[in-house]
């Protein structure tokens, strides 16, 4: 019973988001995200093509990020879910030939070390 009031609560939540918000993020989660994960950092890879940077906007809600971009007519928007071990001091993000990288640098306690035996 839980489940399916959760599952009720967050289509209908998400549905508010996207009609009244315009924000369709939600339903577009992961679906054309692109992940890598580095042993320092993680690389999110999100499609914008026929959009310039000036057009797209990064937001960082909670452990969320929310990727925008609106030119003209023309929308997208696409979210993917924050690692627990990202540091979102060092984040950044690059623009280049249609495809948006933001890059989530790991912190340090989550970085591998490699002991040396003696």
């Amino acid at each position: 019973m839980i489940l399916i009031n959760r599952l009720f609560d967050d289509v209908f939540t998400n549905y508010d988001r996207a009609f009244f918000n315009e924000d369709h993020s939600y339903w577009r989660r992961d679906t054309h995200v692109r992940s890598r994960e580095h042993e320092d950092s993680y690389e999110y890879y999100v499609p914008l093509a026929g959009f310039k940077k000036e057009d797209i906007k990064v937001t960082i809600k909670g452990d969320e990020a929310l990727v925008q971009a609106k030119k003209d007519e023309n929308t997208a928007a696409y979210s993917f879910l924050i690692p627990e071990d990202g540091d979102l001091s060092r984040l950044s993000a690059n623009h280049e030939d249609g495809l948006l990288t933001v890059k989530i640098e790991k912190a340090e306690k989550a970085k591998a070390i490699e002991v040396k035996i003696k």
